[in-house]
This record gives structure tokens, sequence and C-alpha cells, in this order.
């Protein structure tokens, strides 16, 4: 699996993500359909920029499809990534907003709030 870019905070560098991966796919003669490489159909994985991984999500009509677990935008991802490859991306944001707000959750808004309480608790399981 190809390494992820360091600084992937929000919906959209996740999604530029994926859609620079599907083009260089593309460029090596892989089949697309809908602007992805098929592989990434047969056993479709779903990424959100909190970090979370998954092969199911929730259609609304309103805001589209979301992530399960804290209902942001979700991105198709290549086959094999995992919530530790996208978390250490979020882990990594998370750490250098709390250093800029001098360690305050709170100063970060609610998004950085959450953030930070998954990685405190994706800390607690890994360890």
């Amino acid at each position: 699996m190809p390494e992820l870019p360091a600084g992937l905070d929000t919906w959209q560098k996740l999604a530029n993500w994926s859609s620079e991966l599907a083009a260089e796919a593309k460029k090596a003669g892989e089949h697309m359909f809908l602007g992805r490489p098929d592989a990434w159909q047969e056993n479709p994985l779903w990424a959100c920029c909190n970090g979370h991984v998954s092969r199911s999500y929730l259609k609304s009509e309103r805001k589209g499809a979301l992530c399960l677990a804290c209902f942001e935008h979700i991105v198709l991802v290549p086959p094999g990534t995992t919530e530790r490859d996208v978390g250490a991306l979020t882990s990594a944001q998370v750490d250098d907003e709390l250093r800029q707000a001098g360690g305050d959750p709170e100063a970060i808004g609610a998004r950085g709030k959450a953030l930070a309480d998954s990685l405190l608790e994706r800390r607690k399981r890994d360890a």
C-alpha cells in the first residue's frame, strides 16, 4: 500500500489523496469504474478524516455518504488501508494543533476535541 501523505487533516485532502492514487492506477493501466480502479470496488473500503475505515457507511439524503462512527463525509480508499494508516495522520495533526493551542482541546474546537478524544482512546487501546 502506498504511504499516506503527512498532515491529512480534512476530507478534501483525503479525497485528493484518493484521486491521486486512482490517477496513478489509471496510468499503470488498471481497469477503472467511475473514476476509481476496479480493485477498489470489489471489496470497498471507506475512510473519513477522523481516521475511521469501514466497509459500510450511512447514506443520508441531505449529507450524502457518512462515516458510521462519527458521521463525517467519507472517501473510497485503496484496499489494505487501515484505521492505523489514516489514524496516524490524524494523530499527528491533533498533536500539532494541541501543541499550538497550549494543550487545551477546547481551543481547537469541537472537531479538535473529538479527534483528541479519539487519539487518546486509540493510544490506550494500542498500549
